[in-house]
């Protein structure tokens, strides 16, 4: 019972202190909390064979900095779907005066054209950018919320 309560109390000591490394680390609340969970769990199941080791903490981020890399990695190996499309509604006034061009910038006009219409795979990209396609794909839905954002603004302007 005592043995449960320790680590109850070093789930409850570094817990969020986890949480924060992780969340600093992926940038993503949901990734962070998935990683946090698993260093916890693993915790868990070695609390046996640590029970007697000296730094805890280190022990947590260097496991969650295990866990992170590993998250990485299998994001690297995703399947891109093959029917991926540039879900932005197209209203009838979006080409009258608009140049795309102009509300995204050359470098995310390339890179939607890269994408979409030369079908380049997001590795090539991501490697020629010289950023991860985790960081990629995050820049795909950024320009995505830009475009949808300046269509819904110019909507509200005409009614």
């Amino acid at each position: 019972m005592a043995n449960l309560n320790m680590y109850d109390e070093v789930v409850s000591r570094y817990y969020e202190s986890i949480r924060m490394y992780c969340l600093e680390k992926l940038r993503n609340n949901e990734s962070a909390k998935d990683c946090t969970q698993e260093v916890f769990l693993l915790l868990h199941k070695k609390w046996n064979t640590l029970k007697g080791y000296d730094n805890i903490s280190a022990w947590l981020h260097r496991t969650a900095d295990n866990i992170m890399n590993n998250m990485k990695r299998k994001s690297f190996h995703e399947i891109p779907t093959d029917n991926e499309e540039l879900d932005i509604p197209v209203t009838e006034n979006f080409y009258e005066g608009n140049n795309l061009l102009d509300i995204i910038g050359a470098e995310d006009y390339n890179l939607l054209l890269n994408y979409y219409i030369a079908g380049t795979d997001k590795k090539v990209i991501a490697d020629k950018m010289g950023i991860s396609e985790v960081h990629l794909r995050k820049r795909i839905e950024r320009i995505k919320n830009k475009i949808n954002k300046y269509l819904s603004k110019s909507d509200n302007n005409q009614q």
